[in-house]
């Protein structure tokens, strides 16, 4: 393995801070504003990079998932491990994960102590060599720790979802199986990097079906987005996938498929998923007519049905989404890549719909020729974006791009809601030491009071309330983002968001 710090890394690699770039940009009130942006190049003239995966760590430090076109014999991509400062200064540089052939990252998590990151490992030239790569970097040092690789032996295996939890790490993506194309990967290894279970589902016979994007893990269910019955040679023709698996085992428990249905124009697909702990959040694409396709957000409760469905986009041909974030307040925020708007060929954009799907606003980023965003991620009150650029490179070739943005609404939370409207209430909320539960009861009966958190796992429940102030302290919850649910005889009367700073 080798590390490159200070002016060793300049000799390996091209890496330009921007700082106020947006305003030699902007034209148009619908440009996106930016802190900084970060260009990284590969060191060969004519090589490619790009960038799927963006995290923080519990201090704000940046860690940043980038594949890099490196010298070699046929000169692939390998799979790059960055910790940068808030600043987007490096720290270290983790490229132990290299090889003749490609290997690419497209996800990763951050833990107090380590970074894992998956995606795929080449051993030849074409994707039927390809195996699923999964592996850790110490967070302090940038050492790499174990790597994990699977191959079911029919073809093309790659990751897609990570979702770390107390007893292991649950892992999807695509596998080739027996007598089909590409199946849905559900896999669970143990924080040494030993195989513990996986299973594959799917359709029979020459279509695809495959999870793409971010995952949701609760208590009882793993929770898949993707595409089911495509077909590669028509855009991944085929529908949106959302199914859930049983988390003690991989095996399928429920499906559905949406989208336009109708042959020859209906390339569907659900790219990327979150959760605000009771409802899961969907975008991708959707083909609003001929060749034009259009992004999508939805919103479905776990028993997967649909809340509401909303489309955005403009006349040109692909507007596409793979990274969500939905925030305390229930903002949902979306970056994708649009050829309605902006400046250039495709550009970035960012989308912000509230919690009814109601669009807020949209901006874009970019420059004259392609643009592309593949994941964000919120830290704070600032949202970091990153995917794909080849508006820079001298050679037109793709960059590696990260972009930091400001967004004060994501965390202003009103601390008490106005009565009018709202008869039930946290305050303080967010809170420090303690809250209270404010509520009217309109009759003498007892209540009860439920706490989860965003895993669904029930933190509190206080019954026999009858008074209309409930009090509860921090001392006996970490901190983050809670749900609270208020029930009488008659079922649950309200319900909320409470956070704990």
């Amino acid at each position: 393995m080798q590390k490159y710090k200070g002016q060793n890394i300049k000799y390996l690699l091209l890496f330009i801070l921007i700082i106020g770039f947006n305003t030699r940009l902007i034209y148009s009130q619908d440009t996106l504003s930016t802190d900084w942006v970060l260009i990284q190049s590969s060191p060969l003239t004519n090589g490619n990079a790009e960038a799927w995966a963006i995290g923080t760590d519990q201090s704000g430090g940046l860690l940043w998932g980038v594949n890099m076109d490196m010298p070699g014999v046929f000169e692939f991509m390998d799979a790059l491990v960055f910790k940068l400062d808030e600043d987007g200064k490096q720290i270290w540089l983790d490229t132990a994960v290299s090889g003749t052939f490609a290997q690419q990252t497209y996800n990763l998590k951050v833990t107090d102590s380590f970074v894992y990151a998956g995606g795929r490992t080449c051993s030849s030239i074409g994707t039927d060599n390809c195996d699923l790569l999964f592996f850790t970097t110490d967070l302090h040092s940038g050492e790499t720790g174990w790597t994990f690789v699977w191959d079911q032996g029919y073809g093309y295996e790659e990751v897609d979802g990570i979702s770390l939890h107390p007893d292991g790490i649950y892992l999807t993506g695509w596998s080739v199986g027996n007598g089909t194309k590409v199946d849905v990967l559900v896999m669970k290894i143990d924080y040494s990097g030993k195989l513990i279970w996986q299973n594959t589902w799917g359709g029979i016979g020459a279509r695809d079906d495959h999870q793409d994007g971010h995952i949701v893990v609760d208590d009882s269910m793993i929770y898949v987005s993707g595409l089911y019955n495509g077909t590669p040679n028509l855009g991944w023709e085929g529908s949106a996938l959302l199914a859930k698996f049983d988390k003690n085992n991989g095996n399928f428990v429920d499906s559905l498929t949406y989208g336009r249905q109708d042959t020859w124009s209906n390339a569907e697909n659900a790219l990327g998923m979150t959760s605000d702990g009771i409802f899961l959040y969907v975008t991708g694409y959707t083909t609003t007519s001929l060749n034009n396709w259009d992004i999508f957000v939805g919103k479905f409760d776990k028993n997967l049905n649909q809340i509401w469905y909303k489309t955005w986009g403009g006349s040109s041909d692909a507007e596409s989404a793979r990274a969500i974030s939905v925030v305390s307040d229930g903002s949902i925020y979306i970056g994708g890549t649009t050829k309605s708007y902006g400046n250039g060929n495709s550009d970035m954009v960012l989308l912000k719909f509230d919690s009814s799907g109601n669009l807020q606003w949209y901006k874009t980023w970019g420059k004259n020729l392609d643009d592309h965003a593949l994941d964000i991620h919120i830290h704070g009150n600032h949202l970091y974006m990153t995917g794909r650029s080849n508006s820079f490179h001298p050679n037109q070739k793709s960059d590696a791009v990260l972009l930091k943005i400001e967004i004060d609404s994501i965390s202003a939370v009103p601390e008490k809601p106005e009565q009018a409207t709202n008869n039930y209430y946290f305050y303080p909320n967010p809170m420090t030491l303690s809250s209270e539960l404010h509520f009217n009861p309109t009759e003498k009966e007892a209540h009860q009071l439920f706490i989860y958190d965003l895993t669904g796992k029930k933190r509190l429940e206080m019954d026999h309330i009858t008074s209309g102030k409930v009090k509860i302290e921090k001392k006996d919850f970490t901190s983050g983002v809670f749900f609270f649910e208020l029930w009488n005889s008659k079922g649950r009367i309200t319900a909320g968001k409470l956070i704990i700073k």
